[in-house]
């Protein structure tokens, strides 16, 4: 066993490739999926949601063809919602914005398929940290007059920072409508990403890779905790709603226990520009 171990350490350091510091930029769709806000029809629809990701990273190429590597993203992610609402008959608009650190770690397999060109498979798991976000939120009636501004004040729900709450609620940097017992996103999650692209080496040291890149949280994005008092000692849980934004969808006796799971997912073109620097 001893002998083998050696034997393939010997391997890796004499076909090592080196270190490569990458730069990366990764403009994406972004999407919070849940499968009652996505069974909801006319009450609840997911808009397109466009955003943009980017960074630095950097990996070691163990032989000619694969690497290991770690990078560090900010990651603008969210959805932006629409909906109907049948009882009182408005309509709303809604953009629930959050900003994450990403940490991806990865193997990538790299083929040539000609002095120039190579082929990319990446893969493996991922951590997110919550640093910041915005929830706005606007209703219309039958005419398309705005009627009521929910959130419209963008500092009555914004997360100016929430490194700190990772050791406690968070509260003293959130501000909200209502007091909340506690941050209502995860500010942490995992999951697992992945890519597969193209590769270009413009000199001996320097190349560029373009990637479809995926993404998907398999925590759940929700603190399905977290209550609000709306006053005159009114407490009520903030994620007890079928489907988002639509309690007029939602049953009597329905908890937050109850509502799904909501996973962050990704999907984006990521370019990769990478110096190696042995």
């Amino acid at each position: 066993m001893k002998k083998t171990l050696f034997l393939f350490l010997l391997v890796i350091s004499v076909q090592a490739q080196g270190w490569r510091m990458s730069l990366i930029v990764n403009p994406q769709q972004t999407y919070l999926l849940n499968r009652d806000d996505i069974k909801a029809g006319d009450s609840l629809d997911l808009v397109t949601t466009r955003r943009f990701a980017g960074g630095i990273g950097v990996s070691y190429g163990l032989f000619d063809r694969v690497f290991v590597g770690a990078d560090i993203l900010y990651s603008q992610e969210g959805q932006k919602y629409k909906g109907f609402r049948a009882r009182n008959k408005t309509t709303f608009e809604g953009f629930v914005e959050l900003n994450y650190i990403k940490l991806p770690l990865y193997f990538q397999l790299s083929y040539p398929v000609s002095p120039k060109i190579h082929l990319n498979l990446y893969g493996g798991p991922q951590l997110w940290g919550l640093v910041g976000g915005v929830t706005t939120m606007y209703e219309y009636d039958s005419t398309g007059k705005k009627i009521i501004d929910v959130f419209a004040d963008k500092d009555s729900i914004k997360i100016v920072t929430i490194i700190p709450s990772i050791f406690g609620t968070g509260l003293d940097t959130f501000r909200l409508a209502y007091p909340f017992s506690r941050v209502p996103h995860n500010i942490l999650m995992i999951g697992l990403w992945g890519g597969v692209g193209v590769g270009v080496n413009v000199t001996k040291r320097l190349s560029a890779d373009l990637n479809l890149r995926v993404d998907y949280a398999i925590t759940d994005n929700e603190a399905k905790e977290t209550t609000r008092d709306q006053g005159n000692g009114d407490i009520r849980e903030v994620w007890a709603v079928k489907p988002r934004f639509n309690d007029n969808e939602t049953p009597d006796g329905f908890k937050a226990k109850d509502r799904p799971k909501t996973h962050n997912f990704t999907l984006g073109l990521q370019l990769r520009l990478n110096y190696r620097l042995k």
